[in-house]
C-alpha cells in the first residue's frame, strides 16, 4: 500500500461543534496535525488539554501556516463569512458551519471572493442526507402522515 498524503487542518472555534469535529478528524488517516483557535483563551486551554491539539493564540498563526490546508469554521454564526473570506485569501480550503452568512449581501461577498481566489468552500448541511430526515421526508411525500402543521425533531 502506498503512503497516504496527510494534511494539517485547523478548527476555528473550540466550542461544542468545533471540538466534536476535532474528535473525529483526528482519526482520519489523511490528517497530520490538528490546530485549534478560539478567541476565549480559557476555553482554548481547557480543550487543548482534553483533546491534545496544537492551540494557537492568533488567527494569523493559522492563516500564515503553509502546512494548514483546510480550515473548519465553527464559530458564532455572524463570523462564518468574515473568517471564511480570510481563510480563502490565505489559500486555505474551508468547511464552514451553517448558516453560510447572515444576509444575501454577505453571501454574495463570499461568493465573489471564492470566485476571485478559486478556493474551495463547503457548508456543513450534513442533516440534509440524514437517514432520519430522509425517512420523514419520504413519509410526507407518500402521504403516509398527512400534511405536517408543526414539527419537532431531536437528533442524537
Amino acid at each position: 500500500m502506498s503512503e497516504v498524503n496527510k494534511i494539517s487542518i485547523a478548527v476555528l472555534g473550540c466550542g461544542r461543534v468545533g471540538t466534536g469535529i476535532m474528535k473525529y478528524i483526528r482519526q482520519s488517516p489523511y490528517v497530520d496535525e490538528v490546530y485549534g483557535y478560539d478567541i476565549n483563551q480559557d476555553v482554548l486551554a481547557e480543550k487543548q488539554n482534553e483533546l491534545e491539539f496544537k492551540a494557537v493564540r492568533t488567527l494569523e498563526e493559522i492563516l500564515d501556516n503553509p502546512k494548514i490546508k483546510l480550515v473548519f469554521v465553527t464559530t458564532h454564526n455572524a463570523t462564518h463569512v468574515p473568517l471564511t473570506i480570510k481563510a480563502l485569501y490565505a489559500g486555505k480550503a474551508v468547511m464552514t458551519e451553517k448558516p453560510v452568512g447572515m444576509s444575501i449581501d454577505e453571501i454574495n461577498d463570499l461568493l465573489k471572493v471564492q470566485k476571485e481566489t478559486g478556493g474551495f468552500v463547503q457548508v456543513g448541511l450534513e442533516l440534509r442526507y440524514s437517514k432520519s430526515y430522509l425517512y420523514v421526508k419520504n413519509e410526507i411525500d407518500n402521504g403516509t402522515i398527512g400534511k405536517p402543521l408543526c414539527y419537532h425533531f431531536i437528533y442524537s
